[in-house]
């Protein structure tokens, strides 16, 4: 089954008619088409998007790839690799312990 590797990226600023006037807008483009009608007024608003988006497509962490590097994924990508393993026999307690990325950030903060 073939995944989409989801790419978002902020476009250009160009300049559009807003109703208080002229404004510079960035658009948030990716390869699934699920974040391109949205505008953002502010760059760093269009970087949020951007991350915001890659949380929302990610495999959950059971499914996540577990050698992103080696797989050459990215962590918020579907692995074609490592999608529809299951863990070996005498491992599953294992499967269910390991930390997530989210579970990382948050002991670094």
């Amino acid at each position: 089954m073939p995944y989409i590797r989801h790419r978002p990226e902020v476009g250009y600023g160009r300049r559009e008619d807003t109703p208080e006037g002229e404004a510079l807008i960035w658009r948030v483009q990716c390869a699934c088409h699920a974040t391109a009608e949205a505008a953002h007024y502010r760059y760093a608003d269009a970087v949020a998007a951007t991350e915001e988006h890659q949380l929302l497509v990610a495999p959950p962490p059971h499914k996540a790839c577990r050698e992103p590097r080696k797989h050459r994924v990215a962590w918020h990508d579907w692995c074609g690799l490592c999608a529809d393993q299951l863990p070996l026999p005498g491992f599953e307690d294992l499967m269910a312990t390991t930390p997530t990325r989210t579970d990382l950030t948050k002991e670094c903060a």
